[in-house]
């Protein structure tokens, strides 16, 4: 039973572990990895092609640029998905490069998410399809923008998703060091865990020890004589 228990135990472990790291890739070491390989690209207009920036890990816009809050939509999901054109000032109605964040917009034309309101933001942290696993946020923001092509009448093929900071490199060590920590308290979770685990049995089992060999004992010490058997006559 033991033997059955630890097994148990060990598989569970590994069916954990794994779901944890491959969770903690698609959300934190992707994207970190991701900007830290791409290109950086500085002075880039909003309206050139997102296609000539395929392999971009960050962008930097020129200092006209903004996110078009005006033209903002939330998709909603479980999570409310939000994305808003990047623009730089003027009505095209072709969109090369999104804004996205998560939680922070309403139904339409409302967008808060990271630096929006901040004057002096002018750079985007690139987000990309990370996930082979599952539908990660990427998914979700091209859904979208297909809802925000045919409320606002724009067009948006092969668009460039990021999220509108003041520092994109300070957001890439955030995405590493938010990883790497989620990691470390998972393991020590799971080590105390099984510690736990491990503790249980074994004082079972020397609970038992102790019960078979203070029955012996007891058996013996008080165990009834035997007669000898009467005489035949």
């Amino acid at each position: 039973v033991r033997g059955c228990l630890l097994a148990s135990l060990c598989l569970f472990c590994v069916l954990v572990g794994a779901w944890t790291g491959f969770t903690v890739y698609d959300h934190f070491f992707a994207h970190y990895w991701f900007s830290a390989n791409g290109g950086a690209y500085v002075n880039v207009v909003p309206t050139e092609p997102a296609t000539g920036y395929a392999d971009a890990g960050k962008i930097v816009f020129t200092d006209e640029s903004k996110v078009d809050v005006r033209r903002a939509l939330g998709y909603r999901d479980r999570l409310t998905y939000c994305v808003a054109p990047i623009s730089d000032g003027t009505l095209s109605t072709s969109v090369q490069f999104w804004a996205t964040g998560m939680e922070c917009c309403s139904a339409r034309g409302s967008f808060t998410c990271d630096d929006t309101f901040n004057t002096k933001a002018r750079s985007g942290f690139v987000i990309r399809d990370v996930s082979e696993h599952r539908r990660d946020q990427h998914y979700y923001y091209m859904k979208a923008v297909r809802q925000a092509e045919a409320a606002f009448g724009i067009t948006s093929t092969d668009p460039i998703f990021v999220r509108w900071v003041k520092d994109p490199e300070k957001m890439e060590t955030n995405y590493w060091r938010t990883g790497f920590g989620v990691l470390l308290v998972s393991v020590i979770v799971a080590l105390l865990f099984c510690i736990f685990v491990i503790s249980l049995i074994f004082s079972s089992w020397l609970g038992y020890r102790w019960w078979t060999v203070g029955r012996k004992a007891f058996g013996e010490r008080f165990q009834a004589p035997v007669l000898p058997d009467p005489p035949v006559p």
